[in-house]
């Protein structure tokens, strides 16, 4: 009824990119290494009591690494970032005979830091100016800007079900959900390199689940409700990548 469990994940690439596809702004020609560890552990402990079945935990994850970005105009973009996520859970359902009804809550707490250091290098990749545009960077400490934010965030399920024969179920939940905020981590000025706010969706959904000899079918409907929606976005010119 008790369980642990974990993992670890490494990740390093280098990559060219072609931001324009074209050969005539070489700004957008972007060379991009990558090394990050990611780590993750859960426990959790689930149990039957009377009618209810239920299940409560814990959650953790760490990412750490670097981010290089660089032009063939010779400017540099390096992210060096922590994020850590705690999380606390509890989920159960309650049955009265063919009915049974579902809940469940999340709390989430999310760090997030980094230093990034946005430099233009001459031929010989020494360091001559930062690309700052309203950041107020320093050459005396590599151009480096220093961000810091942590993210709270509750959220909940609930939902019945009822089975109208012993092979036919039909359902209605309402669901929340939550993406961390952050910063673009390819800022080069002040507006591209603000923090930007968690994602949050609220999502209704019914349905009929059933099985007829050996045929298995299912039908939904779903309604989301989304706020401060995450894009990437790309904009060739003068190189950057934004969430809005």
């Amino acid at each position: 009824k008790f369980k642990v469990f974990g993992g670890w994940r490494r990740m390093n690439s280098k990559q060219g990119i072609d931001g324009d596809g074209s050969a005539t702004i070489p700004q957008n020609h972007i060379y991009v290494s990558t090394d990050v560890d990611q780590y993750t552990a859960e426990a959790n402990y689930n149990d039957n009591l009377g009618n209810l079945k239920y299940m409560v935990g814990a959650f953790y994850f760490q990412e750490q690494g670097y981010d290089n970005a660089a032009n063939s105009t010779n400017v540099s973009l390096n992210y060096n970032g922590t994020n850590r996520s705690y999380g606390a859970f509890a989920n159960g359902t309650y049955a009265l005979g063919n009915l049974s009804v579902d809940a469940g809550v999340r709390y989430t707490h999310d760090q997030k830091s980094a230093v990034m250091h946005n430099i233009v290098q001459n031929a010989s990749k020494v360091n001559i100016a930062c690309m700052d545009a309203g950041l107020g960077l320093s050459l005396t400490n590599n151009c480096a800007y220093n961000y810091s934010k942590t993210f709270d965030n509750v959220t909940w399920t609930a939902g019945v079900n009822y089975k109208i024969t012993p092979e036919t179920l039909v359902y209605a939940k309402v669901s929340t959900g939550y993406k961390s905020g952050g910063i673009n981590k390819y800022g080069y000025d002040a507006l591209s390199s603000a923090p930007f706010s968690p994602e949050k969706i609220t999502e209704y959904q019914v349905g009929l689940k059933g099985d007829v000899g050996p045929v298995t079918y299912s039908a939904a409907a779903f309604y989301n409700r989304t706020k401060n929606l995450q894009i990437s976005v790309y904009y060739p010119v003068p190189y950057a990548t934004n969430v809005i």
